[in-house]
C-alpha cells in the first residue's frame, strides 16, 4: 500500500501539514519496502488556482492508495474519490503518529 501524507519538515521530525494542496511536501510511505518518498510540493502550493486538483493528480500519478491530511478541499476530494482513493483526516502532529493511526485502522499493525 502507498500512503501519502501532507507534510512539512521541521528539523529531523516529519510533521503533518493540515493543508492538503498547499502543503510544503508530500511524503509517500510504501508499506512493502517500509520507506518514504519525498515530493516537494512548492510548484503546486504556490499556484494561483487549481492547487487541489493538481495535487490530487500528482498523487494519482504516483499510484497512491490512501491520502492522510488535516483538511482537503472539495475539488481535490472529488478528484481523489473519482479514482477510489480514500482521504483520511487526522489531527496528529507527527507523520509517524498518523501512519500508526492509519495502519491500525487498516489492521496492518
Amino acid at each position: 500500500m502507498r500512503i501519502a501524507f501532507s507534510a512539512k519538515k521541521s528539523g529531523s521530525e516529519l510533521q503533518m501539514d493540515e493543508r492538503f494542496a498547499r502543503a510544503d511536501w508530500f511524503l509517500i510511505y510504501d508499506t512493502e519496502n517500509e520507506a518514504f518518498e519525498e515530493i516537494d510540493n512548492t510548484s503546486i502550493k504556490n499556484a494561483a488556482q487549481g492547487a487541489g486538483i493538481q495535487a490530487a493528480e500528482l498523487l494519482i500519478r504516483k499510484d497512491v492508495n490512501v491520502v492522510v491530511t488535516g483538511k482537503c478541499g472539495p475539488k481535490a476530494l472529488d478528484a481523489l474519490r473519482s479514482v477510489d482513493i480514500p482521504v483520511h483526516s487526522t489531527n496528529k502532529q507527527r507523520v509517524y503518529d498518523a501512519l500508526n493511526e492509519l495502519l491500525l485502522a487498516y489492521g496492518e499493525k
